[in-house]
């Protein structure tokens, strides 16, 4: 003899059996969602390569925008600097340069511009610039390396680069030595010869610029 239920007790089952679903429903939400937070864990890079520094702690929290490793990339090594605006207009992708390793006994090596930026950035108006390092020999990701350019100007008046203070700023300045006393000079920025830089100002061929202990003096006049 069969088994009957009431109505009611079959409305009550069905009742449980609709909450286990959406509980069910609910449960499998939460582990997806869970399984994307996961995969939101796990960082690939482009590319291949070695990690050089990590930037942030097991458990700390990452905000957007936050750099979190630094990669060193197993690709062609390059060079990126920045220049002045009176300088942008004199270099070209696929132009050849020199680059010097200031701390490798000086040695020159060669590079050919990748790329040049046409936007500005940060407030002394600095464009970057890509240079790819054609000798690679004896050259590491991570080394000090210097920028040469040989930029021709007509009639230029160039003071050494160590000479100008606060370079990449909209005031840049030289202290000069005039019958022995120190004037500070305002000055526009031209384009670099290697260890100089051409400038215009109220200065003449043959002045003196101070080159050390600049943190020292105080302007007359």
């Amino acid at each position: 003899m069969a088994k009957a239920a009431t109505s009611e007790e079959l409305e009550q089952v069905s009742t449980i059996v609709d909450a286990i679903k959406a509980s069910r429903n609910a449960a499998m939400a939460q582990l997806k969602e869970t399984g994307r937070l996961l995969a939101e864990t796990e960082l690939k890079a482009p590319f291949s390569g070695t990690i050089t520094n990590i930037m942030i702690e097991p458990g700390e929290f990452a905000s957007p925008g936050r750099p979190v490793v630094e990669i060193s990339g197993d690709g062609a090594l390059e060079l990126q600097v920045e220049v002045p605006e009176t300088v942008i207009s004199h270099v070209a992708p696929e132009s050849a340069v020199n680059i010097k390793l200031p701390f490798a006994s000086n040695r020159m090596i060669k590079g050919k511009i990748n790329a040049v930026s046409k936007a500005a950035i940060g407030s002394g108006r600095l464009f970057p610039l890509k240079i790819k390092i054609v000798d690679v020999s004896g050259v590491s990701s991570g080394m000090t390396a210097e920028l040469l350019l040989d930029i021709s100007e007509r009639d230029a008046l160039t003071v050494p680069l160590n000479a100008v203070v606060n370079p990449g700023s909209s005031h840049s300045s030289v202290f000069c030595v005039r019958e022995n006393i120190v004037k500070r000079i305002p000055v526009h920025l031209g384009s670099i010869y290697k260890d100089s830089i051409s400038v215009q100002g109220n200065l003449n061929a043959g002045d003196q610029v101070v080159i050390r202990g600049r943190m020292r003096l105080r302007s007359r006049g």
